[in-house]
Formats: structure tokens, C-alpha cells, sequence
């Protein structure tokens, strides 16, 4: 029983095995992404069926062996079965060789379709004939498909030479050519010596013929790949020359400057012909804004549109540059290419207007609509912290008859006094806005009411000790009216301005030149003289607040 095995894997083992293997190796050639120029899927799937068919005849011929030799299968059966499957496979043979052609690859339908037609008569035919005969038709069929496969492998050009299975063609003829002279064989003979070790020979030739021809594609590929490498490589210099952009690339590394064209040296003072000496952190108005760009660059491959403020290093020259960058390889070596674009134009336009939206355009302070979404926002931000703040209200005094006396012109030279000293007295923190004609409004942020106060005090004096000169040369002076509310009055702004309008009201009414808190009756001076003179060893802070709050209660009765 041994011997009988041993003699089916003889037969059938080489051409199993060697068609499997030149299945897959159609399979790399045809599809591979590299290689994609021409299609051996059906050449492929051809020898597949003959190595499944020799499958079949080998678990077959095994399992009669260990059942005694009594089949359950009809020889007949098997035989038709294997004629059927090799016919398929020889069928698909041609229709790959049609196929591996893209000209005529448009008739491989036709040629499925005819051939399964002639499949099925020629299937019903051979049940007619007698077994012997029958058995050598599977034979024929491979010899007429693998040589329509190798000739269609021999004749069809490409565009390349890398392309045709010249090899592989020729090693399909001697499988032609053996399996051909196996019809003239004694039967008895090629059980006793079936020659395996030359089928065996031929599909490995085939198999190494096949994989040879696709290294020999994949090195044009990769050759073709190089030389376009090459020449992109070789013209980066030129392209980075000839941008319309300033153009660095710096090594990551240690941020040297590699590369750096005409635009980009006029623009960042870089002396071409000594690189490597620059360092790109260098031209960096903030080092935190290059370390955000290389941030970014870390989640994405590229970044455009990066806005940073630039310099040439070693003056106050800074500008606006939009940054596009990516990261890349670069003569072995991993750097960073910046493409610039001046936007310092730009930026100064959308200053421009937003400072004519935001600002007041003869004092330069805030105007009116600017002060309420700020002093807004302060007002939340002192509920969620639980601070205090004021909101004062001032007011040029005799306004009218600066105008009426001296010009308008010296009037708006008045109002721009004011703001300049405003701002020179009060902190950045504070919100200081133009509220309307000669009035002005601001929010002292994190202030109780006895700070502000001292603070509309003090701005009342360096006022009022500010000198203007008039057009005839003398010195002139002018005052304001203050008037202040705490944060404790109100939680709404509009009631705050409100009140704070009311006590400016009631210091105008009392003379002018004075600070008045909402809701006191005397002005902030002299209430305090008043305090000082009363009880001089009080601290003045805590005499205010003890008053201001007796006063309260007494408006309540």
C-alpha cells in the first residue's frame, strides 16, 4: 500500500505543489501596486485549479487506499471530474493570455463564454469514449493552454522591455513539450518511472523565471523612481531660488540654516555665503512662538497660515510673517522648510481697524460701546472672584466757554490733556473710556470705594495742576468733576453709570472741581478735612466708612 502511495504523490505532488507556486507567483506579477502594468489574475487563478485538481486526486487515491481499495467514488467519476477541472484551468489559460494584453483584453467575455460551451460538449463527449482515451484529454488541454499563455507571454510588448515574460514562455514550451511526449508513454512504463524530477524541474524554473521577471520589473521601477528622485533633488535649490517667498530650511536638529534663497537673506540680513553660522531661533521676536510652530508640525505634516513676529537679529526691525512649514528629508538629514510671507501691511490694517472700532479717534482712549462689553466681561469676572470695583464718571468743568473762549481746536487739545493724563495715572488693569462730548467714564477693577476715591482724588489734582499753553503763549488750566460708585451699590452696569452720572451731577451742583461719592451730601475733601479735624487720631479710612454708612442708614429712615 506504501508503494501505491508513494507512486500517486509521484505523479501528482510536483504538479501540485509546482502549480500553486506559479499561481502565486502570477498573482505578485499581475497585482502587485509596483507592477501594476498588466493583469495575470486569470493566467493565476488557472494554475490554481490545477494544483486544487491534483488535490482532489490525491486525498481521493489516499482514501481508497485506507478503505482496502474499495472506492465509494466511481473511477469514471473521478475521471471526468479531473477532466473537468483540468479543462477549466486551461480554459482560464487562454482567456489569461488575452487578458495579459490590454488590446485584446476587451474579448476575454466572449472567449469565457465560448469556452464553457465547448467545456460542456467536450465533457459530454469524452463519457462517450473509452476510459483510456478519455484520460489523455486533460493532457491536450493543458498543452493548448499553456502554449496560447506563453505565446501571448512572447509576442505582446510593452513600452518597456522590463515588462514582457520572455523566460517564462520559453519554460512554458518545455511544459508543453513534456507533458505532450507523456501521451506516447507506455502507460505501465510511466507508473514505474514516472519522470518527476523533470516536471518538478520545470515548474521551479517556471516559478524562479516568474519571480525574476518581477524583480526585474520592481529594479526599472525603483530605477525610474531613483532618476525622478534624482532630479527633484536636484532642482530644489533652483525651485527655493526661485520662489516668490523668502525660503529657509534649517536643520531640526541644531537649528542651523542650510538653506536660504536671495529673498530670504535680504529679508532676515543673512549672509548667504556663511549659513551655517545663523541660527533660525534667532530671528524669533518670541522663542515660545517657534517651539508653538514645532508643537503643531508634531500632530500635523504641514502647517500653513502660522502667524509669528520675526526680526533681523540685532535690531528692533520685527514684522509680521504668515509661515508655511513642514517637516522633511533633506541630504540624509531631517530639517525644517519655513516659506514666509510679509503680512506686517495687513497687520497694520486690521490694527487700524480695530483701533477705529474700539477706540475714541481724538484721545485714543476706548469709546462708549468698547467700555460696556469690557467693563461687562470685569464685572463677571468680579462676581466669579468675588472682588470690588468702581465705575467714576468725570467731567470737564466750563467746557462750553473753553470752546466759546479759545476754539474748538484748543478744545479737542483739552480733551486729548485729559486722556493723556487719565492714562498716565491710572493702571492698564483700568478701563478708561471717552463716554460722550467732554464726559469720561472708567472702572477701577479689584477697588473697594475708600481706593477709588482716594484714586478720583488724586487724578482730580494732576488735573488740575496739568498746564496747557495757548495759542498766545500763557499757561492754562482746567478742572474736572468727579463722581464715584462702588460695586456694593448695583449688580447692573447701566444702573452703575447711572449713579455715578448723579454723583458728577451733585459735584457740579456744589461747585465743581470735586469728587462726590453716590450718595453722600458732603465733597470727598471735605469730608475728610471735616474727619481729620474731628477726630485726628482715627484713621481716615475707617472714618469714611463708618460715616458713609450712617449716612446710608439715615436715607433709609
Amino acid at each position: 500500500m506504501l508503494t501505491d502511495i508513494y507512486l500517486v504523490l509521484q505523479n501528482y505532488l510536483p504538479e501540485l505543489i509546482g502549480a500553486l507556486l506559479v499561481a502565486n507567483a502570477l498573482f505578485f506579477l499581475g497585482q502587485n501596486d509596483k507592477l501594476g502594468k498588466n493583469n495575470l489574475i486569470f493566467a493565476s487563478l488557472a494554475f490554481l485549479i490545477l494544483s486544487l485538481k491534483d488535490l482532489f486526486n490525491v486525498v481521493v487515491y489516499i482514501s481508497f487506499f485506507n478503505m482496502a481499495e474499495q472506492s465509494p467514488i466511481n473511477p469514471n467519476l473521478m475521471e471526468s471530474i479531473s477532466v473537468a477541472l483540468t479543462s477549466l484551468s486551461a480554459m482560464l489559460m487562454v482567456v489569461g493570455a488575452f487578458d495579459y494584453s490590454k488590446t485584446l483584453a476587451v474579448i476575454k467575455q466572449p472567449i469565457l463564454a465560448a469556452g464553457c460551451m465547448l467545456l460542456w460538449y467536450g465533457l459530454s463527449w469524452t463519457a462517450l469514449l473509452p476510459f483510456d482515451w478519455a484520460s489523455n484529454l486533460p493532457t491536450i488541454y493543458l498543452c493548448v493552454g499553456m502554449t496560447v499563455l506563453a505565446l501571448f507571454f512572447l509576442f505582446v510588448h510593452f513600452t518597456s522591455n522590463a515588462y514582457r515574460l520572455i523566460i517564462p514562455a520559453f519554460v512554458l514550451f518545455g511544459m508543453v513539450i513534456y507533458l505532450f511526449q507523456t501521451l506516447f508513454i507506455n502507460s505501465k512504463y510511466v507508473q514505474d518511472i514516472s519522470p518527476w524530477i523533470t516536471e518538478s524541474g520545470l515548474y521551479v524554473i517556471l516559478v524562479l523565471s516568474i519571480y525574476r521577471s518581477a524583480l526585474k520589473q520592481l529594479l526599472k521601477e525603483t530605477g525610474e523612481i531613483a532618476k525622478v528622485l534624482k532630479a527633484t533633488k536636484a532642482k530644489i535649490p533652483q525651485m527655493i531660488q526661485s520662489s516668490p517667498f523668502p525660503i529657509i530650511i534649517s536643520a531640526l536638529k541644531d537649528d542651523r540654516i542650510i538653506i536660504a534663497n536671495e529673498k530670504a537673506c535680504f529679508l532676515f540680513n543673512i549672509d548667504k555665503n556663511n549659513l551655517k553660522q545663523f541660527k533660525l531661533e534667532e530671528y524669533f521676536v518670541d522663542t515660545n512662538s517657534k517651539k508653538e510652530l514645532l508643537q503643531d508640525l508634531s500632530t500635523t505634516p504641514s502647517v500653513e497660515n502660522f502667524q509669528s513676529v520675526l526680526r533681523k537679529p540685532g535690531t528692533k526691525e520685527a514684522f509680521w510673517l504668515e509661515i508655511s512649514a513642514c517637516v522633511m528629508d533633506y541630504e540624509n538629514e531631517v530639517v525644517l522648510y519655513l516659506a514666509f510671507k510679509d503680512i506686517t501691511a495687513q497687520k497694520k490694517h486690521e490694527q487700524d481697524l480695530f483701533e477705529k472700532a474700539v477706540l475714541d479717534p481724538l484721545t485714543g482712549c476706548y469709546n462708549r460701546r468698547q467700555f460696556q462689553e469690557l467693563a461687562t466681561k470685569e464685572i463677571r469676572r468680579a462676581w466669579r472672584y468675588d472682588t470690588k470695583f468702581c465705575v467714576l464718571m468725570m467731567d470737564i468743568d466750563h467746557f462750553k466757554s473753553v470752546n466759546d473762549t479759545h476754539g474748538h481746536a484748543f478744545g479737542d487739545e483739552v480733551l486729548k490733556a485729559l486722556a493723556r493724563v487719565c492714562k498716565k495715572t491710572l493702571r492698564e488693569t483700568d478701563i478708561f473710556a471717552r463716554y460722550g462730548g467732554e464726559e469720561f467714564i472708567v472702572l477701577l477693577s479689584q477697588t473697594d470705594l475708600i481706593t477709588g476715591t482716594s484714586v478720583c482724588e488724586r487724578l482730580r489734582k494732576n488735573i488740575e495742576n496739568h498746564t496747557l499753553q495757548l495759542p498766545s503763549g500763557e499757561d492754562f488750566h482746567f478742572t474736572v468733576s468727579v463722581g464715584i460708585v462702588g460695586s456694593e451699590s448695583t449688580d447692573k452696569l447701566e444702573e452703575l453709570i447711572k449713579h455715578a452720572d448723579e454723583a458728577l451731577y451733585c459735584a457740579k451742583e456744589n461747585g465743581r472741581n470735586q469728587v462726590r461719592v453716590f450718595g453722600e451730601k458732603e465733597s470727598f475733601e471735605k469730608l475728610k478735612e471735616k474727619t481729620l479735624s474731628e477726630e485726628p487720631e482715627k484713621d481716615i479710612s475707617e472714618k469714611l466708612i463708618e460715616q458713609a454708612n450712617q449716612r446710608n442708614k439715615e436715607d433709609k429712615k
